[in-house]
């Protein structure tokens, strides 16, 4: 059965409860921001069914990781409020095979190679061009996703 707008179903999940898609993302994210936004447009476009754990705040963030199998993380960083990478280190101590994005729409290169330091695989500032999310969103699957699959 073909799906309004030719789109795959996908969820939203603000609950803990399982939800059985191959392939289970966290957004540690403000609601619309950079990695909410990159989530979503990746969720669409990838060639698998995607559940999307939002976070809104750290301790959700760790609610979710200590309960559900989660097989990327993608946190948002936004140039005034760099605060959300603080939770990287805990991700890589706690789950250490689970990958780790940073989106942004501008990242500071401080900010950058604060993100690496602290354990992140990438940082993606969001692209402007729906060519250029289509590559990334490419990058992002075969470096991360398709082993899932």
């Amino acid at each position: 059965m073909a799906h309004p707008n030719n789109t795959r179903p996908q969820s939203m999940v603000h609950t803990l409860q399982p939800v059985s898609c191959p392939v289970q993302l966290l957004v540690i994210d403000r609601c619309n921001g950079a990695a909410d936004i990159f989530a979503d447009t990746l969720s669409r476009l990838l060639p698998l069914d995607v559940t999307l754990y939002s976070a809104r705040d750290q301790a959700s963030a760790i609610e979710i990781m200590d309960q559900l199998e989660v097989h990327l993380v993608i946190i948002g960083i936004e140039h005034d409020a760099p605060d959300n990478i603080a939770l990287a280190p805990y991700i890589c101590n706690s789950h250490d095979v689970v990958p780790i994005l940073v989106v942004g729409h501008q990242i500071h290169h401080r900010s950058r190679a604060r993100a690496y330091e602290f354990g992140a695989d990438e940082v993606i500032t969001l692209p402007r061009r729906a060519h250029e999310m289509k590559m990334i969103v490419e990058q992002i699957t075969q470096a991360y996703l398709e082993a899932i699959h």
